[in-house]
């Protein structure tokens, strides 16, 4: 019923209300426990939209689902997608696992547990509706979220006492657990020629490896091509997710692909943009010609690109009211400067200028550029290069890549942006040269051990310890790609009135590396283990062949190399690249309340500027 009704493409809200731009989005889900469950539909309305207007829809779907309007079709192509991803999803022990704890936790035999794909295919549409018509009744609860300023009651700073921490230390139930005897794990590294093959040409190259397990494929190509060389390709993919293609409208369309098991998409990032297929091998061809014809023969609507514009509108003025996205926007603003990614978005003027014919004619050059290709299935990689290469065509090379920097700090700055909020969120960065691949051991440990997950520095000494932070992390960014920047990170989010205390004793343990023998020793040993339990998955291996190249990393694997270089690392060898850190200058980024944080004392930390909203979005 749930996947009637929202499978993210052909469901009755995906397609009668997301793919129609009726409302800003929409979806369902569902929460089965042992006791009860719930089936849960949400929506959120677009501009000068009402919440019940919203309310109403949902309400309708509901009622074409209990009319019965669908078909016996649609339920075998739920039972499709859903054999897809159930092969895909077991790939990974991490999945294997949680169906087994799962199970266990249902009190569900395994019998039962492993058959759930079979029952799931006797099912009729008569079920469904008996569900449904039992179920969605008028008994329910409906919630609203609407704009407005509650009260919240301030709660003084209460005094914690530090509580020593031994980093090294372990209960009795830990060693238990660690006296059970289990051999290492053997690392399992890879090579070309045995676990992928590498074909090039004047239309780009090919990596590509074997799927072991099962009967399913992934193609993806990349684009040297982004939003930062055409504003308008942000804008492209969300038109073409839009689309139908040639004969076929948007809604049929899509529930043809649905029924073949098959995925596609259309993304444009800042620097490269891309387009994708997965699903079952006997349906590639199929999947592949669709994907073509979607690019180069789009069906729209003559109002599609209209709707989406005044969707677009409604989610901007929504993000300047979202803590996240002021956030974020101050995130980039703070690390890039007028690179900000934010502020390099289109104006609402230019939004409101884009014109369908020159986002379709966007659609129709995509495949006219070489392209990192990356494939996983059956099929040999020659019959690949056959598929989508066209005899004779001329590609163009992609734009020239400009390296992603950083602002770097002139002297210890803090930027606070005002919001009426009770908790500050706070960032902060010093910027790092750029990536060099032989210094990734010094990036590694000082990452995992600064902020590595609940053992690390930060975490014990600022929430454990001191009770200081409700959440809080960070380590070492390093560049993807070589002339990449590299920055020292820390974030946190806490109550207003531990802001100074807080952000300070963030920055000092950043610049200041604390020593621990014991807690590198277990930086070191997660570091190493992680080589021999995460081996590389047939899926992972092109993804992974093409980051060691455009990170300038030569002679193949490296894997080998970096964990005999972590074995041999010494706790002085992370000192001596911490201390680097102790003389540099940060800038700190904050959003909180002014009225609730002392801005005097943040003085201590940095010169502080106040930064006004407006000047983080081009809208």
């Amino acid at each position: 019923m749930d996947m009637l009704v929202d499978n993210s493409t052909t469901g009755i809200i995906n397609l009668y209300l997301n793919q129609q731009q009726k409302v800003k989005s929409a979806g369902a889900y569902t929460s089965f426990d042992n006791d009860a469950g719930t089936w849960q539909m949400y929506g959120a309305p677009k501009d000068g939209q009402t919440l019940e207007q919203v309310e109403a829809l949902l309400l309708e779907v509901v009622a074409k689902l209990k009319n019965g309007e669908f078909e016996q079709s649609d339920i075998d192509a739920v039972i499709t997608d859903l054999e897809v991803s159930r092969k895909r999803s077991l790939e990974a022990n991490g999945s294997r696992v949680a169906t087994m704890v799962t199970s266990f936790g249902a009190y569900e035999d395994w019998e039962d547990t492993t058959a759930w794909l079979t029952n799931m295919q006797k099912l009729t549409k008569a079920d469904v509706l008996r569900v449904a018509k039992k179920y969605l009744t008028g008994n329910r609860v409906v919630v609203t979220r609407t704009k407005g300023k509650p009260e919240i009651l301030y709660i003084a700073k209460p005094e914690f006492t530090k509580i020593p921490i031994a980093p090294g230390r372990k209960s009795a139930f830990c060693d238990e657990l660690l006296a059970m005897p289990a051999a290492d794990l053997e690392p399992k590294w890879i090579a070309e020629g045995e676990d992928y093959l590498v074909r090039e040409g004047k239309w780009g190259k090919l990596v590509a490896a074997r799927n072991p397990i099962h009967d399913l494929f992934s193609l993806s190509f990349t684009f040297d091509r982004g939003w930062r060389h055409e504003k308008e390709l942000r804008y492209a993919s969300g038109l073409w997710n839009l689309a139908g293609a040639g004969d076929l409208d948007a809604e049929q369309f899509k529930k043809k692909l649905y029924a073949l098991g098959s995925k596609m998409s259309f993304w444009s990032g800042e620097q490269t943009s891309g387009a994708s297929i997965s699903g079952l091998e006997k349906n590639f061809d199929e999947t592949l010609a669709l994907l073509t014809l979607r690019f180069t023969k789009p069906n729209l609507k003559p109002d599609d690109l209209k709707k989406m514009i005044q969707v677009q509108l409604g989610r901007r003025k929504d993000s300047k009211l979202n803590p996240g996205s002021q956030q974020g926007a101050l995130r980039q603003w703070a690390q890039r400067g007028d690179e900000s990614s934010v502020l390099n978005d289109l104006s609402n003027e230019e939004l409101q200028a884009l014109d369908t014919d020159r986002l379709e004619a966007l659609f129709a050059t995509v495949f006219d550029y070489r392209a990192d290709v990356s494939y996983t299935g059956l099929r040999d990689i020659d019959d690949v290069v056959k598929s989508f290469v066209q005899a004779g065509k001329k590609y163009k090379k992609g734009y020239k890549r400009r390296p992603h920097r950083y602002v770097q700090p002139r002297k210890n700055t803090v930027l606070f942006l005002h919001r009426d909020m009770v908790q500050s969120k706070i960032g902060m960065f010093t910027a790092d040269g750029t990536w060099n691949p032989s210094s990734w051991v010094h990036y590694n440990f000082f990452s995992r051990y600064m902020g590595g997950g609940m053992s690390s520095v930060l975490f014990q000494e600022v929430r454990e310890s001191r009770a200081m932070a409700y959440v809080v992390g960070g380590g070492y960014r390093y560049g993807s790609r070589k002339r990449d920047g590299n920055i020292v990170v820390g974030g946190l989010g806490t109550q207003s009135d531990k802001t100074v205390e807080a952000t300070t004793l963030v920055r000092d343990l950043l610049a200041q590396l604390p020593a621990d023998k014991s807690r590198f020793e277990e930086t070191r040993e997660s570091i190493v283990q992680s080589f021999r339990t995460n081996p590389l998955t047939y899926s992972r291996i092109p993804g992974a062949v093409y980051h060691w190249e455009r990170a300038g990393i030569k002679g193949g694997d490296p894997r080998p190399a970096r964990m005999k270089a972590a074995m041999e690392y010494s706790l002085k060898d992370l000192e001596r690249f911490a201390k680097r850190f102790e003389a540099r200058d940060w800038i700190i980024y904050i959003l909180g309340n002014k009225e609730r944080v002392d801005l005097k004392s943040l003085g201590t930390l940095g010169e502080v500027k106040l930064v006004e909203l407006d000047s983080l979005f081009p809208y």
